[in-house]
């Protein structure tokens, strides 16, 4: 029914706050997860040291941000399969809302699951919404779960 469920994540805590979700709903349906941390593409560096070049310290940037994000849902997916859910962990490059969605279509997702960061006001103006961006043009049912930071008490 739900198989395979796409579990976005970004590398905050914030966004593993969908994690249990995802992985009651793929135990629950016997579902695959598609584990997906976009690596969105940053501006192009100036070159500011003699000797620096643009294009190369580009690709240096980028390739060092797809190692993090390989290594990061690595990591992640061996704790779900350790725990007995079939994972297949996806870092593409582009532009996040629009990645997500082109990996549910290409894979046939049935349930897109993640976390809204609740960003307001000017912060959401600049950095905008991609779980909004996800709600709109996703054509499969998504699972949106409200991610709010610990409170950190000392009562």
């Amino acid at each position: 029914m739900y198989d395979p469920i796409l579990l976005a994540v970004d590398g905050s805590e914030l966004a593993e706050r969908a994690l249990p979700h995802a992985v009651a709903l793929a135990r629950q349906f016997g579902a695959r997860l598609l584990l997906v941390r976009v690596v969105p593409p940053v501006v192009q560096p100036l070159g500011v040291e003699p000797g620096f070049s643009p294009a190369s310290g580009y690709a240096q940037v980028i390739e060092a941000e797809s190692a993090a994000a390989r290594a990061y849902v690595a990591h992640l997916a061996q704790r779900l399969q350790q725990d007995g859910i079939t994972v297949e962990a996806l870092t593409p490059l582009g532009e996040p809302a629009a990645s997500i969605l082109e990996v549910a279509a290409e894979r046939g997702a049935g349930l897109i699951v993640m976390a809204t960061h609740g960003r307001s006001g000017l912060s959401r103006l600049v950095f905008g919404s991609v779980a909004e961006r996800v709600l709109r043009e996703a054509s499969v049912p998504l699972l949106l779960v409200r991610a709010r930071p610990s409170s950190t008490s000392n009562s």
